[in-house]
């Protein structure tokens, strides 16, 4: 995954960081997806990366693209429930996943390190980031569901059954009518296996709830998520950060923020600040050791517009 810059391929351990008040998940991963045609206009997109395969077994690659094509037809009938479920046309994302950026993931969790602390999980608490996941495990437990009182709850179930997940996505998309699901994995003496396959719609497909004045799409929503959680892509991401003060240049007046972003460059970053009327650039610079996880608590006095 360093290598390619996507989600393709094989994450070792401490590869990933869903959870940024936890360490690293100590989990190894193989992941790979659709891939569109080249000469398809989103083909180069991260989300469409092409798949890496091992050399060995020499049924890998069949076997595995066998389920995933199955994976993703179950998955259809899973959404065409939930549509009618909240309401809508029972078709209403048939056509919003002709080209899902869907990812089918084989999970390897070692037994719990010894040492391993509080901080430590194969995956910490987290939802996930897309639409909808169905969860296929070797049996063994280790799974945990956080329950609408806070506790947690242990979830094993049997090879060839499904632990359906709902994303952020979806709860974002259907305006909370569907709720994510939070889950961790702390990991005990033994191994375990999961594969999930992580169904989400197209890059272009606007997921803002119906009604809303605006516009998110589904793949740069799940590119930023991504970014976020990749420890080699942390150093690249953008990130929201908490004001305590604000100050505005002369006769501009006063300034509701709607939208907050910094890419870091090197070791400063650009801040784009947005209200309904002007946008606002201010360029800071940056402690060499903040990385994610941390709010960078700013007052800004010098700001110029663009």
């Amino acid at each position: 995954m360093v290598r390619t810059g996507s989600n393709r391929g094989w994450g070792p351990g401490q590869s990933e960081q869903v959870n940024p008040k936890a360490n690293p998940d100590y989990k190894e991963v193989f992941d790979c997806g659709l891939e569109l045609l080249p000469q398809d206009r989103m083909a180069e997109l991260s989300v469409y990366a092409a798949n890496r395969w091992p050399d060995q077994p020499a049924d890998f690659a069949p076997i595995v693209k066998s389920y995933f094509e199955k994976s993703l037809s179950v998955g259809m009938i899973v959404l065409r429930a939930i549509a009618a479920a909240t309401g809508r046309d029972v078709t209403y994302f048939d056509d919003k996943f002709s080209k899902p950026m869907a990812l089918l993931r084989g999970n390897y969790y070692p037994p719990r390190p010894v040492g391993a602390g509080a901080l430590d999980f194969g995956i910490a608490a987290h939802s996930d980031y897309g639409c909808l996941t169905l969860l296929a495990t070797d049996g063994q437990p280790g799974l945990e569901v956080q329950m609408p009182d806070g506790t947690w709850q242990s979830l094993t179930v049997s090879p060839g059954e499904f632990v359906i997940n709902f994303g952020e996505m979806l709860e974002m998309w259907t305006d909370g009518d569907i709720k994510a699901t939070m889950h961790r994995v702390r990991g005990n003496d033994a191994e375990r296996i999961s594969i999930p396959m992580f169904l989400n719609p197209n890059y272009d497909t606007n997921v803002a709830p119906a009604g809303e004045d605006k516009v998110i799409l589904a793949g740069e929503h799940l590119s930023r998520r991504y970014n976020e959680t990749y420890v080699h892509l942390q150093s690249k991401c953008l990130h929201a950060f908490e004001f305590d003060r604000l100050s505005t240049p002369a006769g501009f007046g006063h300034v509701r923020i709607f939208k907050f972003k910094a890419r870091f460059q090197e070791r400063s970053f650009v801040v784009n600040l947005s209200s309904k009327k002007k946008h606002l650039r201010h360029r800071c610079n940056h402690h060499p050791r903040l990385t994610l996880g941390h709010n960078l608590i700013m007052r800004i006095s010098r700001l110029h517009i663009i």
